[in-house]
């Protein structure tokens, strides 16, 4: 497929953040993960206030959250390793590992990876 520099432009300027190298590991009740974050854009997420991984129910509720990164270190082109550890009164299987990334005004936004986005959380794992 052929696209424009236009389009190319349109679709990378500002920040444009993946997660990619999912792991997490079980240990009682629980999780260390750890992810690394890339911003393919043009930009620094200038305009966004905090990115937290959290750990939610089957149902995207919030049992536990932690900062995930300083966002100035999602520069363009700067792969950045985040680590933590979730905890829940009892681990379950379909419990999710995701990230909530939110703007200054409260407003959660969708990462550049395409998966489960609810309740302003993107699933990056589900618990077997």
């Amino acid at each position: 497929m052929t696209r424009s520099l236009f389009a190319y432009i349109r679709d990378y300027l500002g920040y444009y953040v993946a997660a990619n190298n999912i792991t997490a590991t079980v240990n009682g009740n629980s999780v260390s993960v750890n992810v690394k974050l890339m911003n393919y854009g043009f930009s620094a997420p200038h305009g966004m206030n905090k990115m937290e991984l959290v750990l939610t129910d089957k149902n995207n509720n919030v049992l536990d959250s932690k900062i995930a990164c300083e966002l100035k270190d999602l520069q363009p082109g700067n792969e950045v390793s985040v680590s933590g550890t979730l905890t829940a009164s009892k681990l379950y299987a379909g419990y999710k590992i995701g990230i909530r990334f939110v703007n200054a005004i409260g407003t959660p936004v969708k990462l550049a990876n395409d998966t489960e986005y609810s309740k302003g959380i993107n699933t990056l794992l589900v618990m077997q």
